[in-house]
């Protein structure tokens, strides 16, 4: 790890006796894993609190009910809309919205921005409703997020929970984890090797002596010994500044494949 504490995006600070996380902060019925996770550990969750949205047009808070009908669509429209895209879940997208199911498998409606996706459906009444959520979790704007990573994220665990948290009829989901999201990893760093303010140099890939199997040697900045594994998992994006930029040696057919990667907006 390069920093000097684990978690990453799951930070969480002190303030005035409080926890309060940065970034990742809250499960839904969906997160089956992170809970099993916790559960073994045993690092405490909480259910959700009341959640308030401040809206800056009319300078007030309102609660997630409300919210939900600031788009000018009443209650009986976002009720509609919710049923519909619940169906939608049990139908056309149970097998992609599946956590375990890859996103090689989204259907070809929703390769498209998730605005004009709710459009076509007819689900606009739940576009406040969507906007928190996402927005919430650092996706961006509706024109933004690819109407495939909505479903993904929103299978129907996840909106089932969602949705009768916001009705007011459940209060154990969403859950927050009692000490932060940051002290789950901590928690879980404590089972691991874990090196922390370890930056890499570079990564080299060769045939050990006299067999077919690659080895991974990588070198470390600060005087630190280089190292021999047998493989490496890239958690980055797959472009050749990015992969340049780590000191991975990209082969000639590598570099081929991965020039032609391409951001769409």
């Amino acid at each position: 790890e390069k920093a000097d504490r684990v978690g990453g995006k799951c930070l969480t600070f002190d303030f005035e006796g409080r926890k309060f996380d940065m970034a990742a902060h809250e499960m839904l019925a969906g997160y089956g894993d992170t809970m099993d996770i916790a559960t073994a550990l045993g690092v405490p969750t909480t259910g959700y609190q009341r959640v308030l949205v401040y809206d800056t047009r009319v300078r007030k808070y309102m609660d997630m009910l409300e919210a939900t009908q600031s788009g000018g669509y009443g209650k009986l429209q976002v009720v509609w809309a919710s049923l519909r895209y619940t169906w939608m879940l049990l139908t056309r997208f149970r097998r992609f919205a599946d956590p375990r199911a890859g996103f090689g498998e989204a259907p070809p409606e929703l390769l498209q921005p998730l605005g004009s996706w709710l459009k076509q459906q007819r689900l606009e009444a739940l576009t406040e409703t969507i906007l928190f959520v996402m927005k919430v979790q650092g996706f961006g704007r509706l024109d933004q997020i690819p109407a495939a990573y909505f479903v993904k994220f929103q299978g129907l665990r996840n909106w089932l929970s969602n949705v009768l948290h916001v009705a007011g009829l459940i209060q154990y989901w969403p859950r927050v984890f009692k000490f932060g999201f940051q002290s789950l990893w901590e928690a879980v760093a404590k089972h691991v090797d874990l090196h922390l303010g370890t930056e890499i140099r570079a990564v080299h890939r060769r045939l050990a002596p006299g067999t077919s199997t690659v080895e991974v040697e990588i070198e470390f900045a600060g005087g630190r010994a280089a190292e021999t594994f047998d493989c490496v998992i890239l958690a980055c994006p797959l472009d050749l500044p990015t992969l340049d930029g780590l000191g991975l040696d990209v082969n000639a057919q590598e570099r081929r494949l991965l020039g032609q990667v391409r951001y769409v907006e």
